[in-house]
């Protein structure tokens, strides 16, 4: 069931099969951003095509939900701020906006930078959850 529906939404995407490959920044607390690390850490990636963003997340720790917020392409989701879950393993369906926030920090090791502004897209992933993300 799961592989036709990736298959379906795949041949509806473009962007998921042309597109670009980004790993995506993601935070606990919508100032401080950086790529999850460790055991148990958060996936996320987007697929960019044109104008088009695809975005992918997968919650792999086994116990624990993830509520927070994933970095998108700002130039892309300005004007198409509406996004839908387009897929879950888990049955999760729902649509929200893009939010553009200002002087988000990023860490990258011991480097931190801030940006004047940043979209980004709040995501509720249950444990082991994988959601995929597009335009509504």
């Amino acid at each position: 069931m799961h592989i036709s529906l990736l298959g379906k939404l795949r041949s509806t995407e473009a962007a998921l099969k042309y597109g670009r490959l980004y790993f995506r920044e993601v935070s606990g607390n919508k100032e401080d951003f950086g790529q999850s690390s460790g055991i148990g850490g958060i996936l996320a990636f987007s697929r960019v095509l044109y104008d088009s963003e695809i975005l992918v997340i997968a919650n792999t720790n086994t116990t624990t939900p993830f509520s927070g917020f994933i970095v998108m392409d700002i130039d892309i989701n300005r004007s198409k701020p509406a996004l839908k879950v387009s897929y879950s393993n888990v049955g999760t369906v729902g649509s929200d906006n893009v939010q553009i926030i200002q002087g988000a920090r990023f860490f990258n090791g011991n480097a931190v930078s801030t940006q004047n502004e940043t979209a980004i897209y709040f995501v509720k992933l249950a444990p082991m959850e994988i959601q995929i993300i597009s335009a509504v």
